[in-house]
């Protein structure tokens, strides 16, 4: 199962891929507030590591908590977004 994990509590910003509990790809960056101009590219730059697209991903991580309100909330909103639009889980 292809996982996608986005973690925005702090301005350190990650994103993951996972296949069967094994990382392929991670993507760690000083967005602090930069955070909504930087993640959907860092999502695509990972994806793309990983050699996965939007269609292998089966199921979102979205980190909720503690942590900074806004950064949490931008991921949480990209997370829940994006497994709506794909039609895929999120946890």
């Amino acid at each position: 199962m292809i996982i996608l994990a986005i973690k925005t509590d702090q301005p350190m910003a990650t994103v993951a891929v996972y296949q069967d509990n094994q990382e392929l790809a991670k993507h760690e960056w000083e967005a602090g507030k930069q955070l909504t101009e930087t993640l959907h590219q860092v999502i695509a730059d990972t994806l793309k590591e990983a050699g996965k697209d939007w269609q292998d991903v089966e199921g979102i991580v979205g980190y909720s908590g503690p942590g900074s309100f806004t950064g949490l909330r931008i991921g949480l909103t990209t997370a829940n977004t994006l497994a709506y639009a794909q039609n895929i889980p999120i946890i």
